[in-house]
């Protein structure tokens, strides 16, 4: 059994997580609705489904402590700029994806620690190596459209 003082912070850490898995998920529907960036779509929908699988299971561990499930206050921040040649903004908006993905990586490292036992153990073995993976395939992505812009210009 997971005491009160235990129990509050477990959920209000996982509420965090979640809300930051929700905002993923928006900014991935931003990011699939822009034509710019339509030649990624397989790989945007793969990353929104990631997120979306992984704010389901915060969803059920937080309604399995008995707390209420996060709300969105605001939509997700734009991707990236409209403004400027194709490649810039293609280019801006995957660094903007990148980043977000990149935060998330530091937002679970700060509250795993802070989770009861159970909650620990889900997230760590399920969430944030999910997390890794989007993080991954993003940063992989930006590196990879850098170069072929690089190699475009000579």
């Amino acid at each position: 059994m997971i005491d009160v003082g235990t129990l509050e912070d477990a959920l209000s850490e996982l509420g965090a997580l979640c809300r930051c898995e929700m905002t993923a998920v928006q900014s991935y529907d931003q990011a699939l609705l822009s034509p710019v960036l339509a030649r990624f779509s397989p790989l945007l929908r793969r990353c929104r489904r990631s997120h979306q699988e992984r704010s389901y299971l915060l969803s059920w561990r937080i309604n399995m402590l008995g707390g209420s499930l996060p709300e969105l206050s605001e939509g997700a921040d734009p991707v990236g700029a409209e403004e400027g040649g194709h490649a810039n903004v293609e280019k801006a908006a995957l660094a903007a994806l990148e980043a977000r993905e990149e935060r998330a990586v530091s937002e679970y490292r700060e509250r795993i620690a802070k989770l009861d036992a159970d909650s620990r153990e889900l997230v760590e073995s399920q969430i944030f190596r999910a997390q890794l993976e989007t993080h991954i395939m993003m940063r992989a992505l930006k590196r990879e459209l850098g170069v072929a812009q690089a190699h475009a210009q000579l």
